[in-house]
């Protein structure tokens, strides 16, 4: 039965196409059904082996071979269970055949115990005479008719043995039946006959007693016999589906191993070669799910490839050296830029030290920056000095990020000497416009004064004009150099701010008294409504603030009009009191292209159509150096036509 179901199953999966993947064979091993011939081909030497079928279509689908492999041994072992369910069910029903036969032969017995006992009552009752032995011998009567009726169910009627019993039991129950009825006189008249009778009923009644015990007997040892095969059988049905179940699970390991197992090592060794960077020689053959993958894996085989040389090939071109580092900051790769920038060739580069290019000056700097890079996510610039190949030293500023994963450090050189030239040059200029300027403008100035107030004799109208006009000039040039001055000096964190106790009326008050006769000629109304509360600020550049603010706004606000100044304590979702001033004017507004542009160096967001409001640019930048230093910040809101709010935050108090 077990070899009929799985031909069966192997040629119903051959018709219906499903029966296809890869298996281990001895090399020449063919297998033949009875309705088709079908040949499965397997060189176990191949590295990727493929089954055909008979009709040459390789099997497709590795999820069908792997229902083919758990199909077989489910479909012989529902077989083997229905084997085994079969003969315990004949061992259930032998079992209860001896059972019955047991109960037999115990009613048997019973029985002929009735009928002796009965007999021997009755004697005794003609012998003795004694009431106890008739009432004795009722009972044994009434017992005995229940057990003959419960035996003559439980016996077969076709033994010779069992029917000249029934005959003996029926003229025993007569004869039985008989004397109960009779009177106690005439029992006695018919003692003699009674007790000849009784003696050939008891005789009678030995010899089919134990004939019939006998047939019991040899049909139950019959029985026991029969029920002992049938459990043999049953364990020996249970053995052999243990061993063909353990049998059919080690034909499917191997199969397993030798194919799926095979062909997905393939496709994870291929994996690996991708991720090392290897490119692949070959796929793996076939159309299952294994092949297609080992297919894409292939062809991004070639992809990376093609993405890795264009990469190199765009750092190769690229003008910025480009190298990475390992953790003792040791060189593991660098484009040939370095070549153009340093003099150096990449490989006489390769597993040096980056320190050894770094100016002696810089290198401890140099050296802390790349420890705290190696301790953050975030990328980092380090400003340092490079040895070119001819003993020179430029600037460069290095971008680092360093990966945990690869244990590396990138780093991209972007050469700054120009820069910082520019920057050198930038401060000598600014040297030279504070000494070599400021110091003449103010003399000039102090000349001036000194000419207003009739040093040199009395000025008519037209030269007091041309003075004053001179006077104004030169005040704003030395403003406007006092403001670049500051600008670079914030700029370089040069400020140094000098926190004391202060009301937050004393912040704005000085800067509006300064502001009003501005205010005054141009008639614009500055009203303020600051809240009562302390701050600890620096309160003289606190008070530059708010005049540059407030004096931005009366250059643009129209004659006629108002600006509201503000302040008020609030507080900041951590629970932190920080201040907030506010400056609104009734200006022009501010393009909304432009807002982020109004507090740059020299740059303005007016329309510049009036003369007054053209200015350096420089109050602005100021009032941002001055509040950042107060680790605050400050924005503006505007629209145009609707007027402008200039705001700044200040902790109420520094955090440190």
């Amino acid at each position: 039965m077990l070899i009929a179901t799985l031909r069966v199953v192997l040629r119903a999966g051959a018709h219906s196409g499903i029966i296809y993947g890869t298996s281990p064979r001895l090399p020449g091993l063919r297998r033949q059904d009875e309705s088709s011939t079908q040949l499965l081909e397997f060189d176990i030497l191949s590295p990727r082996p493929q089954w055909k079928d008979s009709m040459g279509i390789p099997f497709r689908k590795a999820t069908h071979q792997i229902l083919l492999l758990l199909m077989i041994p489910l479909v012989v072992q529902t077989g083997l269970l229905l084997i085994i369910f079969d003969s315990f069910n004949k061992l259930e029903a032998e079992s209860v055949r001896e059972a019955k036969s047991l109960d037999a032969l115990l009613r048997l017995n019973m029985t002929l115990n009735d009928m002796v006992s009965a007999a021997a009552s009755l004697m005794m009752f003609s012998v003795w005479q004694e009431p106890g032995f008739l009432l004795e011998f009722n009972d044994k009567h009434t017992a005995l008719k229940k057990h003959a009726h419960a035996l003559r169910k439980s016996l077969a009627s076709d033994s010779k043995e069992v029917a000249n019993l029934a005959n003996i039991m029926d003229d025993a129950i007569s004869t039985f039946e008989s004397v109960d009825e009779m009177a106690q006189d005439s029992f006695e008249k018919d003692n003699v006959a009674t007790i000849e009778r009784l003696k050939s009923f008891l005789r009678r009644m030995d010899t089919a007693g134990h004939g019939a015990l006998e047939k019991q007997l040899s049909t139950r040892k019959r029985l026991q016999e029969s029920e002992n095969e049938s459990r043999q059988h049953l364990m020996q049905l249970i053995q052999a589906g243990v061993a063909i179940n353990l049998l059919l699970t080690g034909l499917a390991a191997t199969v397993f191993v030798v194919t799926f197992a095979r062909r997905f090592q393939i496709v994870v060794a291929d994996t690996q070669k991708v991720a090392s960077g290897m490119l692949l020689e070959s796929h793996l053959p076939g159309k299952d799910e294994l092949a297609s993958l080992d297919q894409l894996v292939y062809k991004l085989s070639y992809e990376l490839d093609a993405a890795r040389k264009l990469e190199r090939a765009m750092i190769d071109n690229t003008a910025e050296i480009i190298c990475s580092l390992d953790d003792t900051y040791r060189l593991r790769e660098i484009n040939k830029a370095v070549y153009k920038r340093l003099g150096y060739k990449a490989d006489e580069l390769l597993g040096t030290n980056i320190q050894a290019l770094i100016h002696p000056d810089d290198k401890d700097e140099t050296y802390r920056e790349l420890e705290f890079c190696k301790n953050t996510v975030e990328e980092i610039s380090i400003e340092t000095r490079l040895k070119r190949a001819d003993g020179k030293y430029t600037y460069y500023e290095c971008t680092t990020k360093w990966s945990p994963e690869n244990k590396s450090m990138s780093c991209v050189l972007h050469d700054v000497t120009e820069r910082k030239e520019a920057e050198k040059l930038k401060q000598e200029v600014l040297a030279m416009v504070s000494h070599d300027l400021r110091a003449p403008l103010t003399s000039l100035g102090m000349t001036l004064d000194m000419v207003t107030e009739g040093v040199v004799g009395n000025l008519d109208k037209r030269g007091e004009k041309l003075i004053n006009r001179a006077k104004y000039s030169v005040s704003s040039l030395i403003t406007m150099i006092n403001d670049l001055i500051d600008v670079e000096r914030f700029e370089a964190g040069g400020i140094k701010l000098n926190y004391e106790e202060a009301l937050a009326i004393d912040v704005a008050a000085p800067a509006l008294e300064l502001v009003t006769p501005e205010a005054e000629r141009k008639r614009i109304t500055v009203t303020t409504e600051v809240e009562n509360f302390k701050l600890r600020v620096d309160k003289e550049r606190l008070n530059r603030v708010v005049m540059n603010l407030v004096n931005n706004a009366i250059k643009f606000t129209p004659e006629g009009r108002a600006i509201l100044v503000t302040g008020r304590l609030l507080q900041s979702k951590s629970g932190r009191p920080y201040a907030e001033f506010q400056i609104i004017d009734q200006g022009p507004g501010i393009a909304e292209d432009k807002l982020d542009l109004v507090f740059e160096k020299f740059k303005q967001a007016g329309t510049g159509s009036e003369g007054e409001r053209v200015g350096s640019g420089l109050g602005l930048a100021i009032c941002k150096a001055i509040v950042e230093a107060h680790h605050g910040n400050i924005g503006v809101t505007s629209r145009l036509g609707d007027g402008s709010t200039f705001w700044f935050k200040i902790p109420q108090s520094p955090s440190s």
